[in-house]
């Protein structure tokens, strides 16, 4: 069961995203990727967002 309150390390997200933290960096850099928060220097993600970014990439699919 995916506890979906709170905010998310990196770790976490990438790893629900089935991606690699650096890919999710990437992203986050070139603002392609999923809604973050920033708390001083620790960026952290809510599953919220990250689901309404998977949404937001599958809608722009062909059939």
């Amino acid at each position: 069961m995916i506890e979906k309150n709170g905010l998310w390390k990196e770790q976490k997200a990438a790893a629900y995203l089935d991606c690699s933290i650096k890919t999710l960096q990437g992203l986050r850099c070139r603002k392609k990727g999923p809604k973050f928060e920033k708390l001083g220097k620790m960026v952290r993600y809510r599953v919220a967002d990250l689901e309404a970014w998977i949404a937001d990439q599958n809608s722009g699919e062909r059939p």
